[in-house]
């Protein structure tokens, strides 16, 4: 039997979480280190992970890294912000994510993984208020490194070593950011893209073949991820 992993981002793509991780994240960083007036356009970063942006804002300000201290103190301020938010408003999942989530767990052909820009204990947070199941062996997260890219590796990576060291037979990338196209361009891997708090637009823009508003079909969506095709500016097909 062939064996396939589906590679989900979080934030807008599992979790209708944008809104609150990126007010957190930007208070966060204001209440710590006093950087003010953060542009949130964060397509215009190098790195779109909470890792990277926190990097080039404190490269913009003080013409440094942050230290580990900073960097220790920005992550627990975000978690400690993101908590007591979500203490107040409930944080919905996008629509039939946790019945798709279900049924690739009960699909022996199939593993999930997940790869977020966020840090994991924000991560952990919005899973649990979203009443979301998901192994955190087989992820990965800003945690892990600044790059989209090699997040996403090393959360395959994890999930193949899980599953016995094997090499999976197809790979899927699925997310709602035009962060998350290029990435899975840049890898050549097939992606669907999410439109439930994204332009739908602006992932068939940046070269997204397949979009969907929602994973509330759940057949029609396993039927996409085995016939999905890498984005159009991928140089693999």
């Amino acid at each position: 039997m062939a064996r396939k992993l589906v590679v989900f981002d979080v934030d807008g793509t599992l979790t209708r979480s944008n809104h609150c991780d990126a007010n957190a994240f930007v208070a966060a960083v204001e209440d710590v280190l006093g950087i003010k007036d953060i542009c949130q356009d964060w397509s215009l970063y190098q790195n779109v992970t909470d890792s990277g942006i926190l990097d080039e804002l404190v490269n913009n300000a003080f013409g440094r890294s942050p230290t580990d201290h900073e960097l220790a103190a920005v992550q627990d301020r975000c978690k400690v912000l993101l908590e007591a938010y979500l203490a107040e408003e409930e944080l919905e999942p996008v629509a039939g994510a946790p019945e798709l989530l279900e049924r690739l767990s009960a699909d022996s052909s199939w593993d999930v993984a997940f790869a977020t820009g966020a840090w994991l204990g924000s991560t952990v947070a919005k899973f649990r208020a979203a009443g979301l199941s998901l192994d955190l062996d087989k992820g990965a997260s800003a945690d892990d490194a600044v790059r989209r890219d090699e997040i996403v590796t090393t959360a395959i990576k994890r999930c193949a070593e899980k599953a016995g060291g094997i090499a999976f037979d197809r790979i899927v990338s699925v997310g709602d950011g035009v962060w998350d196209v290029k990435t899975a361009a840049g890898l050549a891997l097939p992606f669907v893209g999410i439109g439930a708090e994204t332009d739908v637009g602006l992932l068939r823009q940046a070269g997204a073949n397949h979009v969907i508003e929602s994973f509330t079909d759940v057949e029609a969506t396993l039927l996409l991820f085995d016939r999905a095709l890498p984005p159009r500016s991928s140089k693999k097909s």
